[in-house]
């Protein structure tokens, strides 16, 4: 039996030309020669997945906001959130962030200030 060689790829070093991390082409540093008949398996396929918390698909955020008393009448906003990933007070700084943002009269001033 001949020696068990493995053989990693990572498309981090993909040649230039290609076209995307999941349609590549690598060069191998040196070759490997198999006798005729041999076999080939691959024993191990990694993954990796990554992905904002807050997407385009999932970055508005609807608010419908009911006045009572002296307050202003009903309104509704629609704050559109920055991508990217988010613990809960860098999430809520965002939509402060977002509420403050909406011309006058808004939300923030007339309800959070």
């Amino acid at each position: 039996m001949l020696p068990i060689k493995k053989l990693y790829i990572d498309s981090k070093f993909r040649t230039p030309n290609s076209k995307s991390t999941s349609s590549f082409t690598i060069d191998v540093k040196e070759s490997l020669t198999m006798p005729d008949n041999a076999m080939f398996f691959i024993d191990d396929v990694i993954i990796p997945h990554s992905w904002y918390l807050i997407n385009a698909n999932n970055n508005k955020l609807f608010l419908q906001v009911f006045g009572s008393g002296s307050q202003p009448a009903n309104k509704s906003y629609i704050l559109e959130l920055e991508q990217g990933n988010y613990d809960g007070h860098g999430l809520a700084n965002e939509i402060k962030k977002k509420l403050k943002d909406i011309p006058p009269p808004n939300l923030y001033a007339d309800f959070l200030s």
